[in-house]
């Protein structure tokens, strides 16, 4: 407690981090290096080029990480994304981005089951394709997108892009938007392949890539007033993970606007779902997964209050989110990232506030369960903050820890890094 106290206390100082994972795309178009900014082109050039714009942005991170049983990591990393977007062109237009990942210094395991011994920080030394998608856009129709891509359903609770590690997640796809239906948005997505965290030079092919035969419904309206209604489907085939394989269904339901009561404004988030095994799946189960979330805002302090269900089949398999950006959810120790077999119940609060130097924090706590036994499995304190210094550049500071429980590891993880984008 004594090395997180200490943590705590250097992080505060210097500023922190947003708590949302975040998709990878190019900056505004109002700051955007477009061909026309840069002068290479005139306000007589076909859109196409001079609407084509430049981007990159980065990440400088250490990170820290000591897991109760397992040798403590430190990392020292820096991530690159760089890469152009075209101009319109009769609807049609191309993203190419490519990543790089620079392992500056540090001892640490990169890789899940190649650890020896050692806490795993997933950030690899890495060079590859980031995204690379044609894009098609029609006023009427809706968005159309083939190729390697980044996808963000929802909160990412269950699709995601991982922003959290410095390699994201991406997926081989076609995808589809269509909103031509008033209040009604359809979003459909068929994955060949799952591009993973670990990069291209992991020493095992599906810690690199899972070969895909999936499909991904979404149908959002925003009929009822103040909420959006999300029903979906997340049918996912994997031949070389097939533990993963799972249909889930459900339905999402999130305020959009706040309701007022007094001085306060409040907001909720409901979720409910089903999960079964699917296609090569070793394990025969079908769970459920709940979650309700309430927040309230109270001039410049924030609160919430939530509980999360992910079930288990009387400890045989439980409720998995494999695809989802699973940083944001359970704790940032990175504790359950899988869901235990027993499944699990987090219980958890937050409150946040923006301090004096434009410092804003937040502290959530967690009270772990399993879901099939009821045992404790600990109790987690996370810190979070940001420092945005100009409209390029910000500093993030985040720790956890998790007092472990029943045979649960105490677990501490700690990170500082830098932002930027241009």
């Amino acid at each position: 407690m004594r090395q997180l106290a200490t943590l705590l206390l250097a992080t505060t100082a210097i500023a922190g981090t947003n708590t949302q994972d975040t998709a990878p795309k190019p900056p505004a178009t109002d700051n955007a290096l477009t061909m026309e900014r840069l002068g290479i082109a005139s306000e007589n050039t076909h859109s196409f080029f001079r609407d084509t714009k430049l981007f990159l942005n980065g990440r400088l991170r250490y990170e820290y990480a000591d897991i109760e049983g397992l040798d403590s990591a430190d990392a020292l990393t820096l991530r690159n994304r760089f890469g152009f977007e075209t101009g319109n062109l009769s609807g049609f237009s191309l993203l190419a981005e490519g990543e790089h990942t620079l392992d500056l210094g540090g001892t640490y395991a990169p890789f899940p089951g190649f650890n020896n011994g050692r806490s795993i920080i997933a950030d690899p030394d890495n060079l590859q394709l980031n995204r690379l998608q044609l894009n098609f856009a029609d006023e009427v129709f809706g968005k159309l997108t083939i190729g390697r891509q980044a996808i963000n359903l929802g909160d990412q609770r269950f699709i995601g892009a991982v922003g959290w590690r410095q390699n994201d997640q991406t997926f081989d796809a076609a995808s589809v938007t269509i909103d031509a239906v008033d209040h009604l948005t359809l979003t459909y997505a068929y994955i060949n392949q799952i591009n993973r965290i670990f990069g291209t030079r992991t020493p095992a092919k599906g810690l690199e890539r899972w070969d895909s035969d999936s499909h991904l419904i979404n149908l959002d309206t925003d009929i009822i007033p103040g909420c959006n209604l999300t029903a979906f489907a997340y049918l996912l085939d994997f031949s070389n993970a097939p533990a993963s394989s799972s249909n889930t269904y459900g339905i999402d339901l999130i305020s959009t606007e706040p309701i007022a009561l007094g001085g306060t404004e409040l907001g909720y988030h409901l979720t409910a779902a089903y999960q079964t095994d699917s296609t090569n799946n070793p394990a025969d189960y079908d769970a459920w997964y709940f979650r309700a979330e309430g927040n309230g805002k109270f001039g410049p302090v924030k609160i919430g209050l939530g509980g999360e269900l992910l079930g288990s089949d009387n400890g045989r398999a439980a409720v998995q989110t494999p695809l989802g950006t699973n940083h944001k959810f359970n704790g940032f120790a990175d504790a359950f990232l899988i869901t235990p077999a027993g499944g699990l119940h987090d219980y958890y609060a937050s409150i946040g506030t923006t301090c004096p130097l434009d410092i804003n924090h937040t502290v959530i706590l967690h009270y772990f369960q399993s879901d099939h036994t009821g045992n404790h499995l600990g109790n987690e304190i996370d810190y979070v903050a940001i420092r945005k210094l100009n409209e390029h550049i910000s500093i993030t500071a985040k720790v956890a820890y998790l007092d472990g429980a029943n045979s649960q590891p105490d677990t501490l993880r700690a990170s500082v890094q830098l932002d930027y984008t241009f």
